[in-house]
């Protein structure tokens, strides 16, 4: 089963944060672009709140094929459609997205300014199910980010084996593909939006024509 699945911002989305310097400090924006691993564990029904979801806890570490065995779920990576942006401004001792060095002898606070996805904010993925899905919320991000889930199932729908170019964003690690732009590198597969796969599907949302890779290891839908 596939759905296409429209996220809501409920409450601060602070998560994929990338940090650069500034005169006054450091500096935090966040991306509008989520990675389908993190994705995958919200939607079955886990918190996700560390900015960055990786092997560096190898021993609860799962990759995305094995999350898929296991809970019957496989979700795209997520892109904004709409963001809202909301600063705050903080102390680095409020955080752990950044390393910072023990109170000086001048103990002259270092603050970071972090720019956060805001209430509204709306972003779209798709989902491929083993079962009929009901998910009504995740939780993802710092604060313990809400976001409201409103799933559409997709029916009608074309099977494709030969070349095309998929106009959603889709991980290069679940995806034979070539070429393709980068949007968010990570240890368990870029996020890549273009280039060119060998197998998918192709159906129609609303006005627009949707070309989606489908994963290596996803034989039925």
């Amino acid at each position: 089963m596939i759905y296409k699945a429209e996220l809501t911002v409920h409450s601060i989305f602070w998560f994929n944060s990338l940090t650069y310097p500034h005169s006054t400090g450091y500096v935090q924006k966040v991306m509008p672009v989520i990675h389908n691993y993190p994705l995958t564990i919200a939607f079955l029904g886990k918190l996700v709140e560390d900015s960055y979801v990786g092997p560096y806890n190898r021993p609860s570490y799962k990759g995305i094929q094995a999350l898929y065995e296991e809970g019957g779920i496989y979700v795209y990576p997520a892109v904004f459609d709409r963001t809202f942006y909301m600063r705050l401004t903080m102390s680095m001792g409020e955080t752990d997205y950044i390393l910072y060095k023990p109170q000086t002898r001048w103990a002259v606070p270092i603050l970071t300014t972090n720019n956060v996805i805001s209430v509204g904010s709306k972003a779209t993925t798709y989902v491929i199910s083993s079962s009929p899905l009901d998910v009504k919320y995740i939780r993802l991000g710092v604060k313990r980010g809400i976001m409201k889930v409103y799933l559409k199932e997709i029916k009608d729908y074309e099977e494709l084996k030969t070349s095309f170019s998929p106009n959603v964003a889709y991980n290069n690690k679940d995806v034979k593909s070539e070429g393709g732009f980068t949007l968010l590198r990570h240890r368990e597969g870029d996020v890549v939006f273009g280039g060119s796969a060998g197998r998918g599907i192709r159906f129609k949302d609303e006005d627009e024509e949707i070309y989606l890779p489908l994963p290596e290891f996803v034989e039925q839908l």
